[in-house]
């Protein structure tokens, strides 16, 4: 029921800061909310963190639906 609530709802409204310039808080916030679903928990720290440059890149791509998401 998460993985559903989610996706038709997003996130919900959410305080954090983003740490990234290239992401705005309200996606950040879903971000955070996403890694509560089984699956996503490295989400965050994959995001912020790991794979933080890869992510920026993959953000900026004009399709990036059509791009591999960078990661596990």
């Amino acid at each position: 029921m998460k993985k559903i609530l989610f996706l038709l709802t997003g996130g919900g409204a959410g305080v954090d800061k983003s740490p990234m310039d290239w992401l705005d808080d309200k996606s950040w916030n879903n971000v955070i909310k996403l890694t509560e679903i089984a699956g996503f928990e490295k989400l965050q720290d994959d995001v912020s963190k790991v794979w933080a440059a890869k992510f920026k890149e993959w953000f900026n791509e004009i399709t990036p639906e059509k791009e591999k998401i960078p990661g596990d």
